[in-house]
């Protein structure tokens, strides 16, 4: 009896642990309600956004097209002749950008803010060089430039394929392409990506921003009814909205040196504006992002994918304004131009914008003389050169600027 008893307790604890394990099964098998599903489905695909996300901004490079290039250094001799090319094959560093910024007006198209930006992501800096809307410039592969001033370039090529294929919008991209294929040529750089701006686009980022503090030194006051031009900001601490801040950079007829003036009050505006933007932006404002997002695809015509303009903006925003410095290209003024001053920028170029190995020699620098080749022009002297400085972004405040 004893046995029998031991065995029924031991086929009853089997049958306790089969019921247990068919119950767990069952609650395992137990379908999803329909709301649970679609949670569960959602969840997972906020999961794998996010991942994508913080991928793209974590691992995300800017395709590179060339990683190395060839230069080639034209000899010449005692009377100018091209008597011999060397070719020079260098390897890209893959951690330093170069980026073509215009912004022109509502007019005539004349690009009055031209800048190379370099924005190195190995030591977190950037370089920010000028041109004068009146550097002088020759007439090159059959392109005749009205004024021979390099902010009609633009204009120039847009005018041309225009009238080639009455399409404004392929006209106005191509044009863009070709002013930064003459910077490539005859500066000797590469050009990673162009944008170009017009003015309604800078007043509306500012206005999205909440303005931007400045220090304006002397009042500013100038009216220009055939441009819609009206400036009129007191001296002092100012919060300048879009239209001020329009008035601040266009302002020239107060100073003595007029554009060159206005390129160092553009220094201070830059370093004003990068403040706001590293202060106020903020990665939570969803509604002001969208805002910058919309006004930058509608205002910016760029070649830059929207992660590419993800990737710099994380490079700014890593930087601090003793990280930025500016300058405006070494030059002077010439019978009525501002013209480069030749060994001053080839050093620049080497210093700051030379993304590949090696150097620039003066044999493969504006070899076809795009800046320094008329009889109406002269090489400014190396010693004679408008303002040489280059303002770190701390300083750019107290840069001097003459007036009337």
């Amino acid at each position: 009896m004893r046995k029998d008893n031991m065995e029924n307790n031991i086929n009853n604890e089997q049958n306790a642990v089969s019921e247990t394990k068919n119950q767990k099964a069952k609650k395992r098998t137990r379908k999803l309600s329909t709301k649970q599903t679609v949670a569960i489905a959602v969840i997972a695909v906020l999961y794998v956004l996010v991942i994508a996300a913080v991928s793209v901004v974590v691992f995300y490079r800017p395709q590179i097209e060339n990683k190395t290039k060839v230069y080639y250094e034209t000899i010449t001799d005692t009377h100018g002749n091209v008597i011999d090319k060397i070719e020079h094959v260098m390897t890209r560093d893959e951690e330093s950008y170069n980026i073509l910024l215009l912004g022109h007006d509502r007019a005539a198209m004349l690009t009055d803010v031209f800048m190379l930006v370099n924005i190195n992501n190995r030591d977190h800096s950037i370089t920010i060089t000028q041109i004068p809307r009146d550097t002088w410039i020759s007439n090159h592969d059959g392109i005749y430039i009205p004024t021979n001033k390099i902010n009609a370039l633009f204009s120039t090529y847009y005018n041309m394929n225009y009238r080639a294929t009455l399409d404004r919008e392929s006209s106005y991209v191509k044009a863009l392409g070709s002013v930064a294929e003459t910077l490539e040529e005859s500066l000797a750089i590469e050009i990673d990506y162009s944008a170009i701006m017009d003015l309604n686009g800078f007043c509306n980022i500012v206005d999205i921003l909440g303005g931007v503090e400045i220090y304006v030194e002397q009042g500013m006051y100038y009216s220009d009814p055939a441009q819609g031009l009206y400036i009129n900001i007191p001296a002092g601490y100012q919060t300048l909205n879009g239209a001020q801040a329009e008035g601040f950079v266009r302002y020239r007829a107060g100073y003595t040196t007029a554009d060159l003036g206005r390129q160092n009050a553009q220094k201070q505006f830059i370093a004003a504006l990068f403040n706001k933007v590293k202060s106020s932006l903020s990665l939570t404002n969803v509604s002001q992002l969208t805002e910058l997002a919309n006004e930058i695809f509608t205002n910016i015509d760029t070649d830059m994918e929207a992660g590419d303009i993800l990737y710099f903006a994380q490079c700014i925003l890593q930087c601090d304004l003793s990280d930025m410095n500016m300058m405006t290209m070494p030059g002077n003024l010439a019978n009525g131009y501002y013209v480069m001053n030749r060994e001053a920028m080839l050093s620049v170029i080497n210093s700051k914008y030379h993304v590949y190995d090696g150097e620039i020699t003066d044999g493969m620098f504006d070899s076809a003389q795009i800046f320094n080749g008329s009889s109406y022009t002269y090489y400014a002297p190396a010693g004679d050169i408008w303002d040489p400085s280059v303002y770190n972004g701390e300083d750019a405040e107290n840069i001097y600027i003459p007036r009337h």
